[in-house]
């Protein structure tokens, strides 16, 4: 019996060496990587509250975060970060803070917040009010946050209704290939969409407004000239509550 357990151990290893020696399928890449770890987390800010903040880093490394407080305060936060969001400091909107007015209350605003960027570091702010249209604003590249230029008509050139609005920068890098239209007829960039449901259809759901801007504060409807089959409503052929994405290719 030793001897057959002897010989089953030497098969073994016979064929463990075999499988050892065999070489990977072509196309299989092995990588060690180490753990994903996270700080203590930090307080933004501990006064004031937000529902639904988001969170955004621009091509600096510097880090973003809004949210809303609510339509009855007419205001939403807005935070920016220099040290890798260790501390953060409150980003004008309209009116500079200070210790003794604190945030300020822009208005309109207080519904949901987003924030993108281009390829500089210039940050684009939407901040949606009373279900009807959304405050957009610009602050950047350089100190961003110390001031800001603003416009409470972001939805200007389509119809009153307005939830759960989105950014997205078409900006494509020096030497990205170009299968745009818009770009190859001189189209300016960075161009900036500003979508949202438009709570009036057509679909079921209601549809997807997209809007457009060369400088973040002046929109203008980005699908106007084009309409539906039917009754003539919006032309939202895209459900309500989308997630935009541009690709930097072609547009």
């Amino acid at each position: 019996m030793a001897r057959s357990r002897a010989a089953i151990y030497a098969l073994g290893a016979l064929l463990a060496g075999t499988v050892a020696l065999a070489p990977l399928p072509l196309g299989v890449i092995t990588v060690s990587s180490a753990a994903i770890g996270f700080e203590t987390p930090a307080i933004v800010d501990p006064i004031h509250t937000n529902g639904e903040p988001d969170i955004a880093v621009d091509p600096q490394g510097r880090v973003f975060n809004s949210g809303p407080t609510g339509t009855g305060t007419q205001r939403s936060t807005w935070f920016g970060s220099v040290d890798g969001g260790h501390t953060f400091r409150v980003m004008a909107q309209k009116t500079v803070p200070s210790p003794i007015i604190g945030i300020p209350a822009p208005g309109p605003g207080g519904g949901d917040t987003d924030i993108a960027f281009d390829r500089t570091g210039k940050q684009y702010f939407a901040d949606l009010w009373a279900l009807a249209c959304q405050r957009v604003a610009v602050t950047g590249p350089t100190n961003p946050g110390a001031s800001d230029q603003e416009n409470f008509l972001g939805c200007d050139g389509s119809s009153p209704g307005s939830d759960r609005q989105w950014l997205a920068v078409y900006d494509p890098a020096p030497g990205t290939p170009n299968q745009s239209a818009y770009r190859a007829a001189g189209g300016q960039a960075p161009l900036v969409y500003l979508v949202w449901n438009d709570l009036v259809g057509p679909g079921p759901n209601a549809g997807e407004q997209w809007n457009k801007s060369t400088d973040g504060v002046n929109y203008t409807n980005a699908t106007a000239g084009e309409t539906p089959p039917g009754n003539g409503a919006n032309y939202s052929p895209f459900g309500g509550d989308g997630y935009p994405a541009i690709d930097q290719v072609t547009g």
